[in-house]
């Protein structure tokens, strides 16, 4: 008797724990380097001097030794297509390769997973899956840090986000120093360990290599100059755009005027006359007197004989007439 199959939904144990997503396999150690997706964690680390990749599968280390750590390594993959010269080191890289560059269209809508709800098109259906979580409001990378509650929808956001708790180091050598943000880093490189460009010349000393190659120039034989163009005017400048600064300063006419009658002043900048018109609507000034003011008091040698220090000083007697011929002389 021959029995026609239907489709049979297979109901698998090992179901993922994570919030939203809805991931079941077979066998334990599928769900296993599935959990990794969710947290992150990549255990399988490359032990090659200098290189610091690491991946969540074995096979992905295995890939990635023979593809940059092997030094006698043969491509013998080659693309079936006609007029195309593409070599693979892997049959994984060589199916990549066919679906980028050489899949039709119709092949590749049968490929492809759809979004039941905007109709969406991707090429893998964890892409899909993750695209699903943007309908559904649903965030499964949570932040593990304490007392952090974020949550993201791509594993990227969470891993960007992280960082922010473990803070920025100072990568260079012999400094210890360590920060919060990575704009507090950049500032503590600037500042302590910015690179100094010196002219071999002069000497000179700048903390960019374009101001230090803009002072090169000064130095060179022929270097050009830029003479002023009016007439009985002999300045000239090494730099165009401080030529056109005098010109403007002191052969143009300035474009801002004083529109108060009898006043023709005219100003290069409108802030200047902004000051200027100032002046003009300052009223006269009173001269305004406190009601709790006391009457100045009178001194109190009012209409007492005045002597001259010489006098004071000597101790003699001498008439008013004397005291007032030294008080001329002294004036």
């Amino acid at each position: 008797m021959e029995c026609k199959k239907t489709e049979i939904q297979v109901k698998k144990r090992h179901q993922c724990t994570f919030e939203g997503c809805d991931a079941s396999f077979g066998r334990p150690d599928r769900l296993e380097q599935h959990l990794r997706v969710h947290t992150g964690e990549r255990p399988f680390k490359c032990t090659e001097e200098g290189c610091d990749r690491q991946f969540t599968r074995a096979s992905h280390l295995k890939r990635h030794i023979q593809n940059n750590h092997t030094k006698v390594f043969a491509t013998i993959l080659k693309c079936p297509v006609d007029g195309c010269s593409g070599t693979f080191a892997s049959e994984q890289n060589l199916r990549r390769h066919h679906e980028r560059f050489h899949m039709n269209d119709q092949s590749n809508q049968q490929q492809n997973y759809s979004c039941d709800i905007c109709s969406a098109n991707f090429k893998k259906h964890q892409t899909l899956k993750n695209h699903l979580f943007e309908h559904t409001g649903v965030k499964p990378f949570k932040c593990d840090a304490e007392g952090c509650d974020m949550s993201f929808l791509k594993l990227s956001n969470l891993k960007a986000h992280t960082k922010v708790h473990a803070g920025y180091s100072c990568d260079v050598k012999d400094c210890e120093e360590h920060f919060p943000t990575w704009s507090a880093l950049r500032k503590h490189k600037a500042d302590e360990h910015a690179k100094i460009h010196d002219c071999s010349t002069c000497g000179k000393v700048f903390k960019r290599a374009s101001f230090l190659n803009v002072h090169l120039e000064t130095h060179k034989p022929n270097r050009e100059v830029f003479h002023c163009p009016i007439d009985d005017c002999q300045r000239w400048y090494y730099l165009e755009k401080n030529l056109r600064q005098h010109i403007r300063m002191y052969h143009t006419p300035g474009q801002f005027k004083c529109e108060v009658e009898g006043c023709g002043a005219q100003f290069l900048w409108k802030a200047s006359l902004k000051s200027h018109t100032a002046r003009h609507n300052v009223g006269p000034q009173v001269k305004t007197t406190n009601a709790n003011d006391s009457p100045r008091k009178v001194r109190s040698d009012k209409g007492q004989f005045k002597k001259s220090m010489a006098v004071i000083l000597s101790g003699l007697a001498v008439s008013k007439e004397e005291n007032d011929r030294l008080l001329k002389k002294i004036d």
